[in-house]
């Protein structure tokens, strides 16, 4: 080959080598612009798609919290309506139809109408100690509210929904507990009470009245058991979950629904003990009338040992019973002002009494027996000296029939003879069996001791006797009688597991506060522990 053969074959070969160079740059050139637009609408695809999910999922948020709102509006109301049934059931099933009745709306805990119990309705105070005064009754109750606190706790998450919810169910369970359940029961202890009362007013001796107070007496016990079981049911369940999600508002619902409660329950809870006590003082008036014999005191020779009479005996068992039952039922008050009350009104009671007997200088070692009796009695059961002065100072009394009556002058100077009432002790003097010589004549040491008291007699002429005659009992209660409204006043912190609180039973063991008694209550009924316990925080400063 020639040398130009040789170089023309070579330049063709680098052509080709040259060409094959740059055919491959370019087509190199040419992917890379595709996998960079590929990529570019991927990144498109993908924000689009991204945006479109953003929406999908903020109109799903709305949505569900729309759905969710309404939801826990029918959460609400079907709990509500849930409770209802399960509250119409209970009712029907542990009660007795012949006193169930039904209670307008809104009083329950929705809007359809519950069982009531009806105080009119119930015969005998012993139907409800196996039915809504039973303590399986209340137990099934908090229990149906302890379903409504776990299901809030599942289905409500944030903590003022789910708080507010309990609150609100808690207290409708409550104002049912008031309204339906014990609030009648007690009504129906009013009316026992009541009944006793009128029938013993009707001067018939003979009535049980110391059985009705007893059944009075354990309605009482049993309520204070079960506001006991409700006062644990919410500190043990409600309040801590309440206080767990710190919710003030939800608290304070809780906090007033029990107040409301307690105040409720306490206000008919005095009314039935008031009138407990009334049933009790006037019994044993009654009894006393009847029991005493007129000449009991007026034998005119005393001999051998004396024994106390059968009425002093069965009046000092009967104050011993009641102060039992009372201290059963109401384990947790401190009620010695209302002991000191009661026995004043017994001593009252006890002095009327001598007022329609006559007594005789050898009977007064009678009637000294028997006053003896009681002041032993009274301060073995009550250990308190304010009611060992009440009676010691009665048996200071008899003193004015065992001295001769020219000598009663001389008791006037001191002692408790000299704190009577001047009225008071011109009717003790009366009875004496010497004060009259004759049917209309006073003996003269009455006619001297009667004008240095400046009591006007005619002279010789024994004053009118107003006094009922020994053994009487058809005729009206007395003064005592009239005023035994006032051996009680407000009872506080019924039944709420509280230690005995000496200065004020307030509810909640704080500040005390003043409340007038439902209207529901008897017309004669006082308000209990008012001014017994405004004594006390008084002198406590």
């Amino acid at each position: 080959c020639t040398p130009n053969a040789t170089a023309a074959a070579e330049r063709k070969d680098f052509d080709l080598v040259d060409s094959i160079f740059h055919g491959a740059e370019s087509d190199s050139d040419d992917e890379a612009v595709v996998v960079s637009k590929d990529k570019a609408d991927i990144e498109i695809r993908e924000r689009r798609d991204a945006e479109v999910l953003e929406g999908m999922r903020s109109y799903l948020e709305e949505q569900v919290l729309i759905l969710f709102r309404e939801h826990k509006r029918d959460f609400l109301r079907k709990e509500s309506f849930l409770m209802t049934h399960r509250l119409t059931a209970l009712m029907r099933d542990q009660c007795d139809a012949s006193y169930l009745g039904a209670v307008a709306a809104g009083r329950g805990v929705s809007h359809t109408e519950l069982p009531a119990i009806v105080a009119m309705k119930i015969a005998r105070l012993d139907q409800l100690f196996q039915g809504p005064l039973h303590h399986r009754f209340l137990q099934q109750v908090c229990d149906y509210h302890g379903d409504v606190v776990y299901r809030c706790s599942v289905i409500l998450k944030i903590g003022e929904e789910r708080a507010g919810a309990i609150a609100r169910t808690f207290s409708s369970l409550l104002k049912f507990l008031s309204q339906n359940v014990y609030c009648p029961c007690l009504d129906a202890a009013c009316l026992r009470a009541e009944l006793t009362q009128e029938h013993l007013t009707s001067n018939i001796a003979s009535a049980p009245h110391r059985g009705a107070l007893t059944e009075v007496a354990a309605v009482l016990k049993c309520v204070q058991d079960r506001m006991a079981m409700v006062e644990g049911y919410y500190k043990r369940m409600v309040l801590k979950e309440v206080a767990k999600l710190q919710t003030p508002i939800a608290r304070t619902i809780c906090g007033e629904a029990r107040v409301r409660l307690i105040r409720e329950v306490e206000t008919k809870a005095s009314d039935a003990l008031t009138l407990m006590l009334n049933s009790f003082l006037l019994g044993e008036e009654v009894a006393l009338r009847e029991n005493h014999d007129k000449l009991e005191y007026c034998s005119k020779e005393g001999g051998g040992e004396l024994h106390p009479t059968p009425a002093a005996r069965e009046l000092c068992e009967s104050v011993v019973a009641l102060r039992n039952e009372i201290s059963n039922a109401l384990p947790k008050l401190d009620l010695s002002s209302m002991w000191v009350r009661l026995t004043s009104l017994l001593k009252d009671i006890i002095l009327e009494q001598i007022l329609r007997m006559k007594v005789s200088i050898a009977g007064s070692f009678q009637l000294k027996a028997d006053l003896d009796l009681y002041c032993a009695t009274v301060r073995k059961l009550f250990h308190s000296e304010a009611i060992s002065k009440i009676f010691s100072d009665l048996t200071e009394i008899v003193t004015l029939f065992m001295v001769p009556g020219p000598n009663i002058a001389d008791l006037l100077h001191d002692g408790a003879v000299s704190e009577l009432p001047q009225e008071v002790l011109v009717d003790l003097i009366k009875r004496r069996a010497d004060f009259k010589t004759s049917q209309f004549t006073i003996a003269e040491w009455a006619q001297k001791l009667f004008s240095d008291l400046g009591v006007e007699t005619t002279m010789g002429v024994a004053p009118k006797d107003t006094s009922a005659p020994a053994g009487e009992v058809d005729s009206p209660p007395r003064s005592v009688s009239q005023r035994m409204h006032s051996v009680t006043d407000r009872m506080r912190g019924f039944g709420l597991g509280q230690p005995p609180i000496r200065v004020s039973l307030a509810g909640l063991g704080g500040g005390s506060s003043e409340l007038s008694p439902q209207p529901s209550a008897p017309s004669s009924v006082k308000t209990f522990f008012r001014k017994l316990f405004k004594d006390r925080e008084e002198e406590s400063g």
